[in-house]
């Protein structure tokens, strides 16, 4: 199963943060493209505003509809490696290191994208984490949420590319070492999102009634 909206201004939004950290980072979950042009936010660890990082839909942005793979880091940048995701389902990843100028890389569908980008993001400080789309500054103003979201991990340390296909293709996390954040979204029934590491201690609550549909394509172990 998989968590979509209903047509109506749906998203999921926890009063607090997974983790703070800048560097030995990654993020990755399953998102359904509905079609190739759409805008907005998928997931944001933080205001969504200021600070924080997360990924996006859109084109150069998240205000302007396209298909790219985007990574924001709020009141800094967005991270463009141009390239298409196109339609179905999708796997995308980000990691952080912690070298001495520290990389991120984004990874469509287990594959690192050939853009690395040095840009240095805004530590997350408001306590919020935001599953869903918005397209202003206020994040009281979000776009529907038509993409389907599922298996959403948080590790607090950037897994390498082998490590990063193994998760991909695993509906339980691998690692759990690093883990701090699994929210498989398949519930099924309801507008919670649980967090199953009981590490982030909150769940994500939905507002307005979401639609629970099929998840990706992963065996459920």
């Amino acid at each position: 199963m998989s968590t979509v909206g209903d047509g109506t201004a749906d998203y999921y939004r926890a009063a607090a943060l997974p983790m703070t950290a800048l560097v030995n980072i990654t993020l990755m979950c399953w998102v359904y493209y509905d079609s190739t042009s759409e805008k907005g936010r998928i997931i944001m660890i933080g205001q969504g505003s200021t600070d924080g990082y997360g990924f996006a839909i859109g084109s150069g942005n998240d205000g302007v509809s396209g298909n790219e793979v985007l990574v924001v880091y709020d009141g800094v940048a967005w991270l463009d490696p141009n390239t298409n995701a196109g339609t179905g389902w999708h796997h995308i990843a980000l990691t952080r290191d912690n070298v001495a100028t520290p990389v991120t890389r984004i990874f469509l569908d287990g594959t690192v994208l050939g853009t690395t980008f040095t840009t240095v993001p805004v530590t997350p400080v408001v306590n919020t984490t935001i599953l869903a789309s918005y397209v202003s500054s206020t994040p009281s103003q979000f776009l529907t949420l038509v993409n389907r979201v599922a298996l959403i991990k948080v590790f607090n340390t950037d897994l390498s590319a082998n490590q990063i296909v193994t998760e991909m293709n695993s509906y339980d996390p691998v690692f759990h070492t690093n883990l701090v954040w699994f929210a498989p979204c398949d519930e099924g029934t309801g507008t919670t999102i649980l967090d199953y590491t009981q590490k982030f201690t909150t769940n994500l609550d939905g507002v307005s009634s979401p639609v629970w549909a099929d998840g990706p394509p992963v065996t459920k172990s």
